[in-house]
């Protein structure tokens, strides 16, 4: 978003007309007065769209958050991009397209990077794939697996994990998008991970904010390794949750191979997805 909402502010007055399309993955993210209060919280100044049956994205044939098109003046693609990166590149056919509509305009040079992975030379690597924790898309490592709209209390898994695989513990309810904490007994979910950066995507259907703790290989998280969302209480690495959104779990400062813990003792916690980072800064 803050090269998006840059290039707005550099070049609308030259022609360019940006159109957010908001193609929600979770049912939860529907919702027009959600997406009201996060383009508000991130202060977009462009146009959003809301593609809640994906016809946008089908017409497309998107197959990726984040994505990048580039239509000129006569509405043909003459670019796009999936995923993150490129941002340099994709700004310089900005320009390029807003000189074929008129050749006398000059430009800034394209924005510094704003995050050190976009840098030139940033290594990325193959991180652990994204992981849905629903019955609809999930796949738990578990022998007991999840069947669909029951709670399971979990035993505690082997000691020995399959890699890029989430274990339960204790009482869940298996939902088609995500799955719940039903019990004020401690309720873990284990994964052996490889990424420079770990969020994850929480729901809390409690009256009260819902605290998570986090371990590292089986020790307290290490604040240097703090996602931007944890916070240190009495010594514990936690996470509160009040509401639905993507929470930044894990930031490492290289690319690394851990045991992620998480465990919550209060009921209504909801957890639908992990996402991994590969980047590191050269």
């Amino acid at each position: 978003m803050p090269y998006i909402k840059e290039w707005h502010h550099r070049y609308a007055a030259a022609g360019l007309a940006i159109v957010g399309i908001h193609a929600p993955e979770f049912e939860f993210a529907k919702s027009v007065e959600r997406v009201l209060q996060a383009a508000q919280q991130f202060q977009l100044p462009y146009a959003v769209a809301l593609d809640n049956g994906f016809q946008t994205w089908n017409q497309f044939a998107n197959r990726a958050w984040p994505a990048k098109y580039l239509i000129d003046q006569h509405g043909y693609i003459r670019a796009f991009h999936h995923g993150e990166g490129e941002y340099q590149a994709f700004e310089r056919l900005i320009q390029q397209l807003l000189n074929e509509i008129e050749p006398a305009q000059t430009f800034p040079a394209p924005m510094l990077p704003v995050r050190a992975q976009d840098e030139p030379g940033a290594a990325c690597y193959r991180p652990t794939p994204e992981l849905y924790l629903g019955y609809g898309r999930g796949e738990l490592g578990n022998r007991e697996g999840n069947p669909p709209d029951q709670a399971v209390d979990y035993p505690d898994p082997p000691e020995e994990h399959l890699p890029d695989t989430v274990y339960l513990q204790g009482a869940w309810l298996n939902g088609k998008e995500y799955i719940e904490s039903v019990s004020d007994q401690p309720a873990m979910i284990h994964l052996d991970y490889r990424a420079a950066e770990v969020n994850l995507v929480l729901n809390a259907v409690a009256e009260k904010p819902l605290m998570v703790q986090l371990w590292l290989d089986g020790k307290s998280l290490p604040e240097s390794d703090f996602g931007a969302d944890v916070a240190q209480v009495e010594g514990a690495s936690v996470i509160m949750v009040d509401t639905a959104r993507m929470v930044r779990l894990i930031h490492h400062s290289e690319f690394e191979t851990h045991r992620l813990t998480l465990s919550v003792s209060q009921a209504g916690l909801r957890v639908y997805a992990f996402t991994f980072v590969g980047c590191v800064a050269a």
